[in-house]
């Protein structure tokens, strides 16, 4: 199972795209957070932004598609997208998890 964390610009836009994704059977599970502050530098200049963080829970059946699907759905022209494999999965979730997904 891997963990994908990503941010958009709005709560719409992470709220819409982390649904499809679920829909879609793509991911088993997704987190979206409050607004966060993000400090970074785009174009050789420090940016101050609000951003919305999105977990999502993968199973590695639908990761390579999932992230895919993720890169074509996301509205950043570079979008923050990390990938984790977890320690530690709960057999039962893990099982869940490749259950929902396609």
């Amino acid at each position: 199972m891997k963990v994908i964390i990503t941010t958009f610009g709005n709560p719409e836009d992470a709220k819409r795209i982390a649904k499809k994704l679920v829909e879609e059977r793509l991911v088993a599970c997704a987190w979206v957070t409050q607004k966060i502050t993000s400090y970074y530098v785009w174009e050789g200049k420090l940016q101050e932004d609000e951003e919305v963080v999105v977990v999502l829970k993968v199973p590695n059946k639908t990761y390579e598609r999932a992230l895919e699907r993720l890169k074509e759905l996301h509205p950043y022209e570079v979008p923050e997208i990390m990938a984790f494999e977890p320690n530690y999965v709960l057999p039962e979730y893990l099982k869940w998890a490749e259950e929902v997904c396609d």
